[in-house]
């Protein structure tokens, strides 16, 4: 993983000034690429709704959370199917009564649902959990599976989204290779796309070689969701999507909360100089970056916090002090390292996922 470092973070805010128009008082968007050129603009913070996997708890949060973001006059929305919220994302979309076409609706497929039908499976069934007739942005969640390891999963995950999990999808059985299965899976979101089902493609944990495996078929993707804030930020990654008109789309902005919780450092003084919370400098530094957000907050307090981000800006020289900055927690990912925990099916205990790329296997 590339860091920013000082000169190279000047010269990417440099480049990336005008791709975010920044409007003070409103939360802004960010045109989005399509085949047609068909016009989508995705907002540039999003609510992020991964508040755990085991029902009927997660599922509670997430219908409160989603109601009070849209209340609150937020209108992106992530979910995905391992989220397994789905169904109370799309009841707190209708309860809202904000129209359909305010709203900017994401959610994603799991690699083991991977393949040309899997896909299309997958995605009819979330577009019947969320009960909606399209969404506007749908992604893949990870390039690949992990050797050795199962997601974590239990029953009522597996009875709640309606779908069984599988240890490899169909197309990675015999000869077939991760990057057969991305294609495979690529082609049906395009198709999907065509029928007016999915407004914009999108991707997440892609690097640059599976990007570029993807812009080979003469289409992209319109966005790439990475793990990136201040302590881990992949600049390469994120110059080649702004090179290439794809959004990068930051998921764990805030470290896994530890970012929120600076009390000393370089946060939390420039927190206190700007008189905004160290959540707002770490979520303002990723959005000068040139890299728009999702941030999970079911607090509604929190959720205001997270829109106000447009009425004050961060100095370069404490941009380069933040980009700086060493990693908060140790919960960052790679093509080798992921931060999702996984049941290690040898050792039979949690673990990190070890995801490594196969172009080839």
């Amino acid at each position: 993983v590339h860091r920013i470092m000082s000169s190279r973070l000047l010269c990417f805010l440099i480049l990336a000034a005008p791709y975010i128009l920044l409007v003070e008082g409103t939360i802004p968007t960010v045109p989005l690429w399509t085949p047609t050129g068909a016009k989508v603009d995705m907002p540039v913070v999003g609510l992020g709704t991964a508040f755990g996997f085991t029902p009927p708890g997660n599922t509670t949060v997430a219908y409160n959370g989603t109601l009070q973001w849209l209340k609150n006059g937020g209108r992106a929305i992530h979910t995905a199917w391992m989220y397994c919220n789905e169904v109370a994302v799309g009841q707190a979309i209708r309860d809202s009564g904000v129209p359909r076409d305010e709203l900017f609706i994401m959610s994603m497929f799991p690699q083991w649902h991977m393949g040309y039908n899997e896909t299309i499976k997958n995605f009819e069934n979330s577009l019947l959990q969320l009960n909606l007739s399209y969404v506007d942005l749908f992604m893949f969640h990870w390039p690949g599976i992990f050797p050795n390891v199962l997601p974590m999963q239990d029953p009522p995950h597996v009875e709640t989204c309606g779908i069984p999990v599988l240890a490899a999808p169909p197309c990675k059985q015999g000869q077939w290779s991760w990057k057969e299965c991305r294609l495979q899976s690529w082609q049906a979101l395009n198709d999907l796309q065509k029928s007016g089902k999915i407004k914009a493609l999108g991707v997440s944990n892609f690097e640059i070689p599976q990007l570029k495996e993807l812009m080979a078929t003469g289409t992209k993707p319109a966005v790439n969701q990475i793990e990136y804030h201040i302590g881990y930020h992949d600049d390469l990654l994120a110059e080649f999507c702004a090179k290439n008109d794809i959004v990068a789309q930051a998921y764990s902005p805030l470290s896994g909360g530890a970012l929120a919780k600076m009390t000393d450092g370089p946060v939390a003084s420039i927190a206190t100089k700007l008189n905004k919370s160290a959540a707002q400098v770490s979520l303002k530094f990723i959005i000068k970056n040139n890299v728009t957000v999702v941030a999970k907050a079911s607090d509604s307090v929190y959720q205001l916090e997270n829109m106000d981000l447009f009425d004050f800006d961060i100095a370069a020289e404490d941009m380069v002090a933040l980009g700086s900055m060493p990693e908060p927690v140790k919960a960052g990912r790679s093509s080798e390292v992921s931060s999702m925990m996984c049941i290690d099916t040898v050792r039979g205990k949690m673990a990190k996922c070890s995801y490594v790329d196969d172009t080839t296997l």
